[in-house]
């Protein structure tokens, strides 16, 4: 009986140094830890931290997915943005090379087309023309949205300055 006992003692004693021992990272279920393995790591809790470990990461990496599809949206509204501005642009530009046509035709019908007024409408030509072909970049910054804004509007102004020419 003592004997008895004293193995029993014996084999607690190694169960619960077992116990202590086990570490969440040694209690990995994928791998076969022995049957005085798995009681530590039950004993010890090791598996319940090593759940709680992994859902917190769970936890983490979803917080982190949701950071990044905010910002994809947000990219993407920008674009949508800054492509609006850019469809606007183009569609000021068209209508102020329709006129200019239109205003050259004028002229031309009246004969009183001069080799100056041919030149403001030439370069005015070029210039919505280079306007146009900076447009279809991909990288627009709201400092160069503005800058074409402003030369739209110088060639709105140049525009009326020839159709009070005329």
């Amino acid at each position: 009986m003592i004997k008895t006992l004293k193995l029993a003692l014996v084999g607690s004693c190694a169960l619960m140094l077992t116990a202590c021992a086990s570490t969440p990272e040694e209690c990995d279920p994928s791998q076969d830890q022995g049957f005085f393995g798995k009681i530590g790591c039950t004993v010890s809790g090791s598996y319940d931290e090593r759940i709680e470990q992994r859902e917190a990461r769970v936890e983490s990496l979803k917080a982190e997915n949701e950071r990044l599809n905010q910002l994809a949206r947000d990219l993407f509204a920008k674009d949508a943005l800054v492509k609006g501005q850019i469809s606007e642009q183009n569609r000021l530009l068209d209508h102020a090379q329709s006129e200019l046509y239109a205003l050259e035709g004028e002229l031309a019908q009246k004969k009183a087309l001069s080799s100056d007024l041919q030149d403001q409408i030439t370069k005015a030509q070029e210039q919505i023309e280079a306007l146009k072909k900076s447009n279809t970049g991909s990288a627009k910054t709201k400092a160069a949205l503005a800058k074409k804004q402003k030369q739209i509007d110088e060639l709105n102004a140049t525009l009326e300055q020839l159709q009070s020419m005329m």
